[in-house]
């Protein structure tokens, strides 16, 4: 019976435990640990008997295959710490952003050489994504334009991918077109509007604009001087006048076959986190500059989620 922490008990553990729920040949015991208790109440309505509730991190069992980390970024390290001190486990799942700020990176830096630590970043399993990573890209240009206010909290998640196509690490991220930084929808967090733009060798680069004035979203990629325009999820990909498809890329619909890999066979198409470290300390100081100047503040920690 292999045994699963789920820490943190909103939407994106519930779809979590979802894709749990669809592993099929593995026994698990699956532990859902939340201060709040009401939050367990949509995983109660599964009936699932091998299901576990924790109020309270010093009742972890002692042994974990797999901990997920799916809390706001604000706690993602203090729970992580706390879940390996009371329980040897074998590998950790994490949600992004990982962290705010570099003293919280440095610190799940040392974490991942004592246990293997993945990030949960569903592109990296999308079949045309991997089926791009085997061509030789040298002129790379992603264009995302969103009409909501989400830029610092999603943009880290195509400048991740960007670096894993190419196999490069950022050279210079220019933030002279941000603009204001505003109450996000999480409370104590915040977002900006604007655009942040991510260099890297050659002309290769990722920009994302934040607009909330338009209506409508975008995703264009274009490489070795090919177009593609992302739609549906990301799950269908239109080059020229064909439609390539991809897998869908839902958390519930992916991480049931990452655990399962991560379970069985000891791998996963999952990045661990000291392949994305740099990556994540260039962008995290980038925004945090910004913030600053705009806040009018000096804070070490950028409150993005």
């Amino acid at each position: 019976m292999k045994k699963i922490l789920i820490a943190g008990a909103g939407n994106i553990g519930y779809w979590h435990y979802i894709a749990l729920t669809k592993i099929k040949n593995i026994k698990l015991k699956i532990y859902i640990y939340d201060v709040k208790k009401v939050s367990f109440n949509k995983f109660k309505e599964t009936k699932n008997k091998n299901i576990y509730f924790l109020d309270n991190l010093k009742k972890t069992p002692k042994d974990l295959d797999l901990a997920i980390i799916s809390s706001t970024s604000k706690k993602r390290f203090k729970i992580a710490e706390r879940v390996f001190f009371y329980s040897k486990v074998k590998n950790f799942i994490i949600e992004k952003i990982v962290a705010q700020s570099k003293s919280e990176l440095d610190n799940f830096l040392s974490l991942s050489k004592k246990t293997n630590l993945f990030i949960s970043i569903p592109y990296f399993c999308s079949k045309f994504f991997i089926l791009l990573k085997k061509k030789n890209i040298h002129d790379y240009k992603l264009k995302i334009e969103s009409p909501n206010l989400d830029l610092a909290c999603n943009s880290f998640h195509f400048v991740i991918l960007s670096s894993w196509l190419l196999n490069q690490q950022i050279e210079k991220v220019d933030i002279s077109k941000l603009k204001k930084w505003q109450n996000a929808k999480r409370k104590g967090f915040y977002d900006v509007i604007g655009t942040i733009k991510f260099f890297f060798k050659g002309n290769s680069y990722v920009r994302y604009t934040s607009d909330i004035k338009k209506k409508k979203s975008g995703l264009k990629l274009k490489i070795n001087k090919q177009n593609y325009i992302i739609n549906n999820k990301y799950t269908t990909i239109k080059h020229n006048r064909s439609v390539i498809k991809s897998n869908d890329l839902s958390v519930s619909n992916v991480m049931n076959l990452e655990v399962k890999n991560i379970l069985k066979n000891k791998n996963t198409k999952l990045p661990k986190f000291e392949t994305i470290y740099n990556n994540h300390l260039i962008y995290i100081n980038s925004l945090l500059l910004h913030f600053n100047k705009n806040r009018k503040s000096k804070t070490k920690i950028l409150p993005i989620t």
